[in-house]
């Protein structure tokens, strides 16, 4: 992969360390928000290429 960034949106802690590390596994750079708060900053600069929730 060339480092694409996807946001991984879940307030499951445990759920989104699961996600982020399959992801991560298979080559892409994850961005974990655990909230709508910490969803936003996670959105902007760079934009992600995906966002999961």
């Amino acid at each position: 992969m060339d480092d694409t960034r996807i946001l991984v949106v879940e307030d499951d802690v445990d759920i989104n360390e699961v996600v982020c590390e399959r992801l991560g596994r298979n080559g892409y750079v994850c961005v974990p928000a655990y909230s709508a708060i910490d969803w936003w900053p996670g959105c902007v600069s760079p934009a992600p290429a995906c966002r999961l929730s």
